[in-house]
């Protein structure tokens, strides 16, 4: 394939990418690089990693993330749920829980 058209194809395909992210509307853009895996007690590297390559999503299977304040979930979930399925041109989004009323 000539070179010209290569290049058309991955500015497409970027540009795709890039509409399916906005799309997802994150309020910023997350990504596993930036989490700070030292930081939060108990976080298993290994999931977290196998949960980034969207298995999960090519099974169906639902993901909660549950864990104290301030441990990086909403974090966690947007670097889950923003780069690996846009770039495999899947949609998605997260939401937060709503919050419980205190007794």
């Amino acid at each position: 394939m000539p070179f010209y058209i290569q290049d058309e194809v991955a500015r497409r395909e970027q540009k795709k990418f890039a509409l399916r992210l906005r799309r997802a509307a994150f309020r910023t853009t997350k990504t596993l690089e930036q989490f700070d895996f030292d930081r939060p007690p108990n976080v298993n590297r290994a999931l977290v990693h196998d949960l980034a390559t969207s298995r999960y999503l090519a099974e169906r299977a639902p993901l909660l993330i549950v864990s104290p304040c301030g441990t990086g979930k909403s974090h966690l979930a947007q670097a889950l749920s923003g780069t690996a399925p846009c770039a495999r041109a899947w949609t998605s989004s997260s939401a937060p829980a709503p919050r419980s009323p205190r007794a």
